[in-house]
């Protein structure tokens, strides 16, 4: 059943009463701005209710009673402030729960207890200042965002009971500290994200929470002060992400499993990491100075993406990247010019279909310089090699696609120099990211046509 978009700002008692066959119930982007008891009455067979996009900042302790079979309660969008401790009690099979972009400052403890087939709760941007044992009794409970809000404490005995949770989001929030009990019963966890927060301070014991975790996001925060050996028990991540955190040393050594590593806009000097496993490494901005042997290794051989952009890097050992047979993309640029001949002769060698993202800066320029000497996307393939029968209406467009880009980078020099990472703080910054990469694309699918036409 339909009703979005009607102006209805009241649902009276046993409104529904007759729809005891109805499944779905959208009442979407409306004026209502209370919820009533029994105003559902009746809808006994009801499975998915959306209330996303009114006005809604009161819910009566019993407006969800009587929905045996509800699903999924969606009531983003409203203008919530407070959740009671029965808010949720008679829904024994809701498994999808929606209520960000709300005003919450508070929910009574246990407000989401005995749900058993709930699966996910999204509580993003509102206006929690603590997370509370909130949750209890939870046994398919798997995903959790709180992300966006004005969290500063989390209290121990939060995740006590939480041992099915998979995923939990909570970044963009206030946390100063990570210690040892803060995630103690979280035993599943597989996915943290902890990005954009206050950390200052992780306990040497905390990883020792999460034998199963594979993803970890502690991007922007300033972790200086961390021990370089502080993932090493956290054996089974896949994917880890450190950008911007300030990191002057890190030993990875122990991420035997590790598939990919975010390490940009740090002040490392010196990597190595010897996972066979590892696709995708960013170390842009950083001062490296020089890229040889054991950054790079014989283990690193599934490598398929490695982006050491404006590195300061005086020399790079091209020989060592001749093992990397599987890599598909390379971004070397914003690194001294004389880098460039050693790229030539690899690619050559090498023989296969490489980016090269080659803004690279003469020895007399600073790093930080807008100087821009090429940018162009350069394809080299064993197949690639000139012919008469080229199409001069393709090579036109290769050549226009290119002018548009060279013409972006000279206009927005700034807001390229981090290395095509998004930034979700700075919309315009993405979309000449978004642009560049598209102007890039699409002179490489042309490159690739004329290519296979030679």
């Amino acid at each position: 059943m339909n009703i979005i978009r009607n102006e209805l700002n009241q649902i009276g008692p046993f409104a529904f009463e007759k729809c005891n066959q109805t499944q779905t119930l959208d009442l979407s982007f409306n004026n209502l701005t209370k919820l009533y008891s029994k105003s559902f009455y009746g809808m006994i067979k009801l499975k998915t209710l959306n209330l996303f996009c009114n006005q809604i900042s009161q819910l009566e302790s019993d407006v969800f009673a009587g929905l045996p079979l509800l699903v999924n309660l969606d009531l983003k969008n409203n203008s919530l402030i407070y959740l009671g401790g029965n808010i949720f009690k008679n829904l024994p099979q809701l498994q999808n729960l929606y209520l960000e972009f709300n005003q919450i400052e508070s929910i009574e403890k246990y407000a989401f207890k005995n749900l058993e087939k709930i699966k996910k709760v999204i509580l993003k941007n509102n206006n929690l200042k603590s997370l509370e044992p909130f949750f209890y009794n939870l046994s398919s409970f798997t995903f959790l965002d709180v992300s966006s809000n004005q969290i500063k404490i989390m209290q121990n005995d939060t995740f006590k009971s939480l041992n099915k949770l998979v995923s939990f989001n909570i970044s963009f929030n206030q946390i100063s500290e990570l210690n040892a009990d803060m995630f103690k019963g979280a035993n599943s966890l597989e996915k943290l994200y902890i990005s954009v927060n206050k950390i200052e301070k992780i306990d040497n014991n905390f990883y020792t929470n999460f034998p199963k975790l594979k993803a970890l996001d502690l991007s922007q925060n300033n972790l200086s002060f961390i021990q370089a050996d502080i993932f090493k028990t956290i054996t089974n991540l896949e994917v880890l992400n450190l950008f911007s955190c300030s990191i002057k040393a890190i030993d990875l050594s122990s991420l035997v499993n590790i598939k990919s590593l975010q390490l940009g806009s740090n002040q490392i000097t010196f990597f190595s990491q010897n996972s066979s496993y590892l696709n995708d490494l960013v170390l842009n901005n950083n001062p490296l100075v020089n890229f040889t042997y054991p950054m790079i290794t014989l283990q690193n051989i599934n490598l398929t993406v490695l982006s050491i952009f404006n590195c300061r890097l005086n020399y790079i050992d091209f020989d060592i990247l001749r093992n990397l047979t599987n890599l598909k993309s390379l971004n070397i640029a914003g690194n001294p010019k004389n880098n460039k001949l050693g790229f030539d002769l690899w690619c050559n060698a090498l023989k296969v279909e490489i980016f090269e993202f080659s803004r690279n800066l003469s020895e007399e320029k600073k790093i930080h310089s807008s100087y821009w000497s090429c940018f162009d996307l350069k394809v080299q393939s064993s197949a690639s090699q000139s012919s008469s029968t080229t199409s001069s209406s393709s090579l036109t467009a290769v050549h226009q696609l290119q002018l548009q880009l060279q013409s972006l980078l000279e206009k927005e020099p700034e807001n390229l120099q981090v290395g095509l990472i998004d930034n979700p703080n700075n919309q315009h910054n993405n979309t000449v990211i978004k642009k560049s990469v598209e102007l890039q694309t699409q002179s490489y699918q042309v490159s690739r046509l004329l290519n296979s036409n030679s």
